[in-house]
């Protein structure tokens, strides 16, 4: 039986998450702006993908940028994902200034279960128009926050898309092959039924 992955996109609003969203399971542009929507739920599509030679099933996962939702709601997106893609727009600094949020936010919720085996990736998107961001805020980010896999693309041009999304499902599934942890063929990798008794969070939203 093929091995299941659940990768999550989370980051601000206006980012292009969708639009990756959409380049990574159909191979296509879709400019959101365009139709003047934002994603108000958590949009998710199943497809398979080919990693170091075995097929997997990857369960793909947009979040919305700025609408919050139940505890309950945000805790089971964050909770049995393998990977979580930190999106920012590379001509926003905004954006990427608030991705340590975004971090906190879903550390919470996976501390919260004990599950800690999960790939961090960051994804520097609209790589199609002029940089706010400089390597060197890259580099220290990914030092602070012990991030190993950074990546810019254009969900616009496809410039980049495939060969990241490649790369995290390889990554994720070596993790998987190299690890001891079980993985459930319908729910990605088995948490542990332990939970902290801790108040809801306070998060810097941005």
């Amino acid at each position: 039986m093929a091995a299941r992955y659940k990768v999550v996109l989370v980051g601000d609003k206006d980012v292009g998450k969708t639009s990756l969203f959409h380049r990574v399971l159909f191979g296509y542009f879709k400019d959101t702006d365009e139709e003047n929507r934002s994603t108000l739920g958590f949009d998710c599509f199943e497809k398979s993908f080919s990693a170091l030679g075995d097929l997997v099933e990857v369960e793909l996962n947009d979040s919305p940028g700025k609408t919050r939702f139940e505890t309950h709601q945000i805790s089971s997106l964050y909770r049995s994902s393998n990977a979580v893609l930190l999106v920012y727009s590379v001509e926003d600094f905004a954006s990427f200034s608030s991705l340590r949020c975004w971090m906190e936010e879903c550390r919470y919720y996976m501390n919260a279960v004990g599950h800690h085996n999960i790939l961090w990736v960051l994804v520097g998107n609209k790589s199609d128009l002029e940089s706010d961001i400089t390597p060197e805020m890259v580099e220290d980010f990914v030092s602070e926050m012990e991030i190993e896999h950074s990546f810019v693309v254009s969900a616009k041009t496809g410039d980049g898309v495939e060969e990241m999304f490649e790369k995290v499902i390889e990554v994720t599934h070596e993790m998987r092959l190299n690890s001891k942890v079980n993985v459930d063929p319908d729910r990605g990798i088995k948490l542990s039924s332990e939970e902290t008794n801790r108040s809801n969070p306070s998060f810097c939203y941005c």
